[in-house]
């Protein structure tokens, strides 16, 4: 029994990994996503050289061999069970043509995303947060989103650009291990109430 709850609960928190680009999604959260930017639906091509989690470096480097620019906003996940939304900071591009599409490679290999265009762009000297918008009004996922956002905008608080390794760096000191630990009483929360859904 233990066993098959343990199992439930492993699946259904890895439905967070869904990209919702169906017309009926888009309608349905058209407020949210609207908060958000512009949703458009794009195809996933990538390319040799671009690295996953990388879309920055990635487009930079297209744009210098082709031309071309860059479009910013955020890759739209959905939470498990519909229960929020995660938006991901990401930059994809419109070639000299007018084509746009995801040039980086995705972990999951999807086809299509659904993109979140902004008006302007994202710091490139920060790292940008994802956003955390709850789509149910129960507690513990309005806490999850909460908790998340916190750990999220600390991080854009405090981190620094490594150009040599490419990546993001912050101190990992006090503050930045209560906002984890949040992040951490966030996620046992979501899945106490998930492990209810199961019971049914």
């Amino acid at each position: 029994m233990i066993n098959s709850m343990a199992d439930n609960l492993f699946e259904i928190s890895h439905e967070n990994g869904v990209i919702p680009t169906k017309k009926i999604f888009q309608e349905k959260y058209k407020d949210e996503l609207a908060k958000i930017g512009t949703p458009i639906v794009v195809t996933l091509k990538p390319q040799e050289d671009c690295e996953m989690l990388s879309s920055n470096r990635n487009i930079a480097k297209i744009i210098e061999k082709h031309g071309g620019e860059a479009i910013h906003g955020y890759i739209c996940w959905l939470g498990a069970k519909e229960l929020y939304l995660n938006f991901e900071p990401h930059i994809i591009y419109k070639s000299p043509t007018g084509e746009i599409y995801d040039p980086t490679p995705q972990e999951d290999k999807e086809d299509e995303l659904l993109f979140i265009m902004i008006d302007g762009k994202h710091p490139l000297d920060k790292r940008n947060p994802a956003k955390y918008v709850p789509l149910s009004q129960e507690p513990e996922v309005i806490i999850f989103c909460k908790l998340n956002n916190e750990l999220f905008d600390w991080i854009y608080n405090n981190s620094v650009y490594d150009e040599e390794k490419n990546k993001f760096t912050w101190e990992d000191n006090h503050e930045h291990q209560i906002c984890e630990a949040g992040r951490n009483i966030g996620g046992l929360l979501l899945m106490h109430y998930l492990s209810t859904l199961i019971k049914g």
